[in-house]
């Protein structure tokens, strides 16, 4: 293993099973380097489930490509840490080798993707597939292997698994493509699954189904779960803490239950307004945050939620807050909260 001699020890029962830290990735472009995630760091214990927010270029996916390394030929981490543990040691995953890698990945970490159709292999039959993801990490099983898929399938809720196990997986629907991949990500009982939009363009009772069968996942294996997602109401539902991102960085984190209902960073209170209610007045419209987010290869100065934040003063345009406390695990990076003591002034 590729890994600092001083980074490696002995892991205990209630260690975290994933640290992040200080990680940074950058892109190479025409006019060079390009920063996408920059100083991203958090943990995540067994059994927790964390959800990752924010629009789209925030760096969520990114974040998550890096852990796995499976990062684009022109994308690379420039900085950080990414420590889990493997074989009774701590693994950085920035530094690890190609092979090492090949050990991890599927045996410590998996990974579901956001398009199941695009993932599966259109030309192989489901059962092959969950069945190379067994042989993996474990070549020498040959005798039950069989039996292994179909409990695999069984535990996804793939119904009448000993007919389906020959499907192509053009031959199933969204819903339990997703319930393939699903299968695949814990056939080795991972430590660690990263579910990135594991419900896009599946209707609302199957995206229950997944939600409820991540759930019973994270529960019965104590599995710790990254979620990528764009929905907050998934994040009520689903996750312990949640981490909010934006332009690369982290810009609150903390206990769900705490941030819905205290946000210190007015791109979460945003965020949080424009999310649908049941309680929603007859007539109310849903907010919406103006503007885009900058591009990545813009010089910032300043926050960078700047030129859209509603109460915004005049510090924020020439320095960058820190990520600061603001609360038992609760986190944010905001002048306008530092200096109203947690009050939010009036919109400008």
């Amino acid at each position: 293993m590729s890994t600092n001699p001083a980074d490696v020890e002995k892991p205990s029962p209630d260690r975290n099973v994933l640290v992040v830290k200080n990680l940074s990735i950058v892109g190479r472009g025409k006019n060079g380097q390009v920063a996408l995630v920059d100083q991203v760091s958090f943990s995540l214990r067994a059994g927790e489930t964390i959800g990752v927010v924010g629009e789209s270029g925030s760096g969520k996916t990114m974040t998550a490509l890096a852990m796995m390394r499976l990062l684009p030929p022109n994308v690379s981490i420039s900085a950080g840490q990414i420590l889990v543990e493997s074989e009774g040691a701590v693994v950085d995953l920035v530094s690890a080798s190609t092979r090492t890698m090949r050990k991890i990945r599927g045996k410590v970490l998996a990974m579901i993707f956001q398009d199941p159709m695009t993932s599966l292999n259109p030309v192989l039959r489901v059962g092959r597939q969950i069945l190379d993801s067994l042989r993996a990490h474990q070549p020498k099983r040959m005798s039950g292997a069989r039996e292994a898929v179909l409990n695999l399938m069984s535990r996804v809720n793939i119904p009448v698994p000993a007919e389906r196990v020959r499907s192509f997986p053009h031959q199933f629907s969204g819903g339990m493509r997703q319930r393939i991949m699903i299968a695949m990500g814990v056939a080795n009982s991972p430590s660690l699954l990263i579910a990135d939009e594991p419900t896009t363009a599946l209707d609302v009772t199957v995206q229950a189904q997944i939600l409820a069968l991540l759930r019973e996942i994270t529960s019965s294996s104590r599995t710790a779960t990254v979620l990528i997602t764009h929905n907050l109401g998934i994040v009520a539902q689903q996750c312990s803490r949640v981490i909010v991102m934006y332009v690369g960085r982290i810009v609150e984190e903390g206990p769900v239950s705490e941030i819905f209902q205290r946000p210190q960073h007015p791109y979460t209170y945003l965020l949080l307004r424009a999310m649908p209610r049941l309680d929603s007045r007859r007539g109310e419209y849903l907010a919406n945050i103006p503007g885009t987010p900058p591009s990545p290869a813009t010089r910032l100065t300043g926050c960078r939620f700047f030129d859209r934040c509603p109460y915004r003063i005049e510090r924020c345009q020439r320095e960058e807050p820190p990520l600061t406390q603001v609360g038992a695990g609760h986190s944010a990076r905001c002048w306008v909260m530092m200096e109203n003591s947690g009050s939010m002034t009036q919109p400008r």
